[in-house]
């Protein structure tokens, strides 16, 4: 039933809100570099992740200053040093998982530029699926940024990438999925700042009811 209101009330507002004519609207990618990277999530921690009394323990650390020590207490000291530290290491290590989760994303940064005339608020733009990008669907990216007349605005995004096993061995004669190109960008939506809003005919309006198109922050790009 909510799915249904929330269609009703997107349908509405779509059908009432001024748009602009087709293929208007003055959004052009005028570079685009796509790099593949790995995100770590979990993991054991790193040295970074310990204080440096830790992983870098003072040799004199505890010893006493208003007397000498004997060589069995030093030996002593020092042991028990030791042993904290790798209780700390160890401690560390249970509160995360041991092996991190690999997840392959690509890292999206372009130049586009406002050739509408007018004040652009936020857009989509999509990298088309294909048998070269290994995309079974259109990977869909929402900016919430503003782009005057005749600027050029830089952007950064980062979604998901194909996960390296190509499915389509013809369409990969490297064995790897091909990144996005220009070629492979096609605009589905723009929204200007007088209220108005051109989007792609074919574009299914229900991709705003993701509960990421709200969690992106203003003035920031990411995957819907």
């Amino acid at each position: 039933m909510k799915t249904f209101l929330g269609f009703a009330l997107l349908t509405f507002l779509i059908g009432q809100s001024p748009t602009t004519p087709p293929d208007a609207h003055g959004l052009e990618m005028a570079r685009l570099e796509v790099k593949a990277k790995v995100l770590m999530i979990g993991g054991t921690p790193d040295g970074r992740d310990l204080p440096d009394s830790v992983t870098r323990p003072d040799p004199n650390a505890g010893r006493p200053t208003n007397r000498a020590e004997s060589e069995t207490a030093r030996i002593e000291r020092q042991t028990n040093q030791r042993i904290q530290n790798m209780h700390a290491i160890e401690n560390a290590k249970l509160e995360s998982p041991r092996d991190p989760k690999r997840v392959p994303i690509y890292e999206s940064r372009a130049d586009v530029k406002n050739n509408s005339g007018k004040i652009i608020v936020g857009f989509i733009f999509a990298y088309r699926a294909s048998r070269t990008l290994q995309f079974n669907t259109d990977q869909e990216i929402l900016c919430k940024v503003t782009i005057k007349a005749d600027e050029i605005k830089k952007i950064t995004a980062l979604s998901y990438a194909p996960d390296g096993k190509v499915v389509d061995v013809a369409a990969a004669p490297n064995g790897r999925p091909s990144t996005p190109t220009l070629d492979d960008v096609i605009i589905n939506r723009v929204e200007f700042a007088d209220g108005t809003t051109w989007q792609r005919h074919d574009w299914n309006p229900m991709r705003m009811l993701s509960p990421a198109y709200k969690a992106i922050a203003k003035g920031k790009c990411g995957e819907i």
